[in-house]
C-alpha cells in the first residue's frame, strides 16, 4: 500500500537539450507547443540535431516518461517511475514519515489512556517494537508503556548509526541514562535524528513520529517476538505489574506530582520523573533493560 499523498503524473523532456528539463503534463493536457506539433521542425534544437526532414506529428526528440511525486511536500521532486519501490512512499513505511504525519494530523497518544499494543507491530520483552512491510522495510521504537511511565526525555542520543546491528539509543531523564537496545538485529538506514531536537516525540507519540530507527529486516529480525493477541494480553499483565512494582517502591507521593492515582490505581503518567537515582534505576533494570526476557509476564 503506497502513500495517499504520493501521486503520478507524466513528463516530457528533449533529449535534444543539453539541459533535462522536465515538463509535468498536467491532466487534461494533450501536449507541450511546438514540440508536440507539426510545426516542430522549426525548432533550432531539432535542426542541429536532425538533417532531415520529417513529417512526423511530434518532435522525435520529445520523450515522455512516468512519474511519482509527493503531493505533501512544499517542493515537489520528480522520482522515476522505477524507482518508487526504493521510496518508503511506495509501501507501508509511509505512516513514518514526517509530511504524512503533518498532514494526517495523527492522534497523539493519551498519557491517561491505558497502555495499548496495536496488533500490527512485534514487540520484544524490552517494551520496543518492530513493524514491517511486506518488502521487508522496517521501523523500531518504544511502546507506549515506557512512554506513558517515563512522560518525557530530557535528550535522546544514537548509539547505532547504520548497517547490520541492533539498534540501541539512549533516553536520558533526570539525569540517569536508559539505554534501550533492540534485541534483534535489521539492516538501519537511519535512526530519527529529529528527535536530537524534539525528544519529546517518542513520548507523545511512541507508535508514529517517535520511531528511534529505519531500516531492512536480516535473517532473525524478528526472532522470539510476539505480536497480536498475546501481545495485547502481555502489554496488560506488564501494565499490573508496573502498577505494583510502583506500589511496592513508592510508599508517598514525590513532590511535584504522585506516582499511582490517588485510589491506589494505575501508575500515574510521567511517575519516572519523580523517582530518585536508585528507584529510577531500579525501574529500568525491571522493566526496559537490553536483558529483560519474558518471565513474569509469559
Amino acid at each position: 500500500m503506497k502513500c495517499p499523498f504520493f501521486m503520478e503524473t507524466n513528463v516530457l523532456h528533449c533529449q535534444a537539450s543539453a539541459f533535462r528539463k522536465m515538463i509535468v503534463q498536467h491532466q487534461g493536457q494533450s501536449g507541450q507547443g511546438r514540440c508536440s506539433s507539426p510545426e516542430f521542425p522549426g525548432c533550432e534544437l531539432f535542426q542541429q540535431h536532425s538533417h532531415n526532414e520529417s513529417a512526423a506529428a511530434s518532435c522525435p526528440f520529445l520523450e515522455e516518461s512516468a512519474m511519482q511525486y509527493c503531493a505533501a511536500s512544499p517542493v515537489t521532486k520528480l522520482i522515476p517511475y522505477s524507482e518508487s519501490v526504493l521510496s518508503r512512499c511506495g509501501n507501508d513505511g509511509y505512516r513514518y514519515c514526517s509530511l504524512y504525519l503533518g498532514m494526517s494530523q495523527p492522534v497523539a497518544m493519551d498519557a491517561e489512556a491505558e497502555p495499548a499494543a496495536p496488533a500490527h507491530l512485534y514487540y520484544s520483552p524490552n517494551h520496543m517494537w518492530i513493524d514491517r512491510t511486506l518488502e521487508g522495510n522496517c521501523h523500531i521504537g518504544v511502546d507506549s508503556l515506557l512512554a506513558k511511565a517515563l512522560g518525557a526525555a530530557d535528550r535522546v542520543s544514537f548509539m547505532s548509526s547504520n548497517g547490520v546491528a541492533r539498534p540501541a539509543a539512549v533516553l536520558t531523564v533526570n539525569g540517569i541514562d536508559w539505554q534501550m537496545m533492540f534485541p534483534n538485529r535489521i539492516h538501519i538506514s537511519s535512526p530519527n535524528y529529529y528527535l536530537r531536537a524534539e525528544p519529546a516525540k517518542i513520548m507523545a507519540d511512541p507508535y508514529g513520529a517517535g520511531w528511534l530507527f529505519e531500516g531492512d529486516e536480516v535473517e532473525g529480525s524478528l526472532d522470539g517476538l510476539i505480536t497480536g493477541a498475546e501481545a495485547a494480553d502481555w502489554m496488560k499483565e506488564e501494565s499490573a505489574r508496573l502498577t505494583t512494582a510502583v506500589h511496592e517502591w513508592i510508599a508517598t507521593p514525590r513532590e511535584g506530582g504522585a506516582c499511582v492515582v490517588a485510589d491506589g490505581g494505575e501508575f500515574a503518567p510521567g511517575f519516572a520523573r519523580h523517582m530518585d537515582r536508585d528507584a529510577l534505576l531500579k525501574l529500568f533494570y525491571s522493566f526496559f533493560s537490553p536483558l529483560a526476557n519474558w518471565k513474569g509476564s509469559k
